[in-house]
């Protein structure tokens, strides 16, 4: 009896501190404002993260049988190695430490991913889509700097795939960072009270049920569709990343996407690490910056898949056979994404001496709220709500314009032609993002627009066959959470 009950607290301070060091991190999905395509040619792009989030979780198991077990809830999809085995494929620490930059890790390591193809292949020979596999394992052997102990790996995810919404990057970015935490866990952050969904500017934001239909499954990296109560937020304690460890885990991130997509820009693992605003030209690099509070926007599902790389060829033969038209086009495009990031500047410049906007409850585009958010309060000054009302008009005749742009270029689709006549009925402006064709737009929600006015955009979306909810975009990137 006396034995039973030893054993019985041993397995209970096991099981506690197992708990104590679970590794809880999520990251953010992103939109493409401006710079789609003409990115391609120079061009400045601007993408901002949304508050759609995949959420990577490690918790230890027990020494024996000694395995490491991912397990993917929303494509019904678990993959079981043993930790001798991918020990054995582990490079020596001689060869993982002597290079002191990702570009020679790579160099180096990148030999890797075809053994883990490799091995992936023998223990699941009939599962075609692994390369998200292959690049947790790839950042797992590569990243540890101690021996690899048996855990369990969980992955879920509100962004879903194909879409241009960045869930491969988000995917990354999580992995990357719970793997760095496991690797570093007494490196300190800052600690803030959030939501696992929400973004820090508005902890009351919801999500709208995501629907698919017509979207491509693929890779491993999504969970499809959620809608919480926006009256119960999922509040949990939040620690960001220090600045160091961001760093450090975009690149780590960056190599994960070189797996997963041979060559990345480095556009989407950036934003979803760093969150808030991202601007991007290839002759200056990437550059985060701080977006507006309480920025919000519907978000449009075509329903309608497509294919990224077709869309690009079919731009790239265009700008090769008309050069002088495409030209002019691709400047035209350059233009409106600076004149978006200086308006965007300003914006966050006159939030600084505005009464800050309402949450959701109370906010613009909220259905709980019977009122806009462009009423005067007391303390308002009425040039500074004139100043912004006419920097979100500058936002939406530059959405026109880019939207105009990129049809031009040939890859709009009539399914986001009706989008845009639908939103303009209500007085919003939208443009798709991502590489068009199909797959998801966006419609601006400013404080001029009430909350009526939104519910029938929405409504009206949803009866011509389209996914359309409210999101928060701009808010926080990698973080830290506590356990569940």
């Amino acid at each position: 009896m006396e034995c039973l009950m030893i054993d019985q607290l041993e397995s209970e301070l096991e099981h506690i501190t197992m708990a104590a060091k679970e590794i809880v991190v999520s990251s953010p999905g992103k939109v493409i404002l401006h710079g789609e395509h003409s990115v391609v040619y120079g061009k400045l792009a601007l993408a901002v993260c949304i508050n759609l989030r995949t959420k990577v979780q490690i918790r230890p198991l027990p020494a024996q049988p000694g395995n490491l077990k991912l397990h993917f809830p929303d494509l019904k999809s678990s993959y079981t190695f043993s930790v001798d085995a991918l020990t054995a494929l582990k490079p020596q620490e001689s060869q993982r430490f002597r290079h002191t930059t990702f570009s020679e890790i790579w160099l180096a390591h990148s030999h890797l991913v075809a053994q883990l193809k490799t091995f992936v292949t023998s223990l699941y020979p009939h599962r075609s889509d692994d390369q998200g596999i292959i690049a947790f394992l790839f950042l797992l052997l590569v990243q540890s700097r101690k021996p690899i102990d048996p855990m369990e790996v969980t992955v879920t995810s509100e962004i879903p795939i194909g879409a241009g919404l960045g869930s491969s990057a988000a995917y990354s970015v999580a992995i990357a960072g719970a793997l760095h935490r496991l690797n570093y866990p007494h490196r300190k952050g800052s600690l803030t009270r959030n939501s696992l969904l929400d973004q820090e500017n508005n902890n009351h934001a919801g999500l709208k049920t995501l629907q698919t239909n017509g979207v491509k499954k693929q890779k491993l990296e999504a969970r499809i569709s959620l809608r919480p109560n926006v009256s119960t937020p999922n509040t949990s304690l939040v620690e960001n990343f220090s600045s160091t460890a961001q760093e450090e885990i975009c690149q780590w991130a960056f190599l994960a996407e070189k797996i997963l997509h041979g060559n990345p820009s480095g556009i989407d693992n950036s934003v979803c690490t760093f969150g808030g605003l991202l601007s991007y030209q290839s002759s200056s690099g990437k550059t985060p910056l701080k977006a507006p509070d309480n920025l919000r926007i519907l978000l449009i599902n075509t329903r309608v898949s497509r294919n990224t790389k077709a869309l690009v060829e079919r731009v790239r033969s265009k700008v090769y056979e008309f050069p002088k038209v495409t030209n002019c086009i691709l400047e035209a495009m350059d233009k409106v994404s600076h004149h978006c990031l200086d308006t965007l500047t300003q914006l966050r410049k006159l939030s600084q001496v505005l009464v800050p906007l309402r949450g959701l409850e109370s906010g613009y585009g909220s259905e709980t709220s019977g009122s806009s958010c462009n009423e005067s309060s007391e303390d308002s000054d009425p040039n500074n709500d004139d100043e912004q009302e006419q920097l979100f008009r500058k936002l939406e005749v530059l959405i026109d314009t880019n939207q105009g742009l990129l049809s031009a270029l040939g890859v709009s689709h009539p399914t986001l032609d009706r989008i845009q006549a639908i939103a303009g009925k209500q007085n919003l402006h939208a443009k798709l993002t991502g590489a068009g064709g199909g797959g998801f737009a966006f419609a601006l929600i400013t404080p001029s627009h009430t909350p009526k006015q939104v519910k029938i955009v929405r409504e009206e979306m949803e009866s011509n066959g389209f996914d359309c909810w409210e999101t928060v975009i701009g808010g926080a990137g990698v973080q830290i959470h506590n356990a569940d």
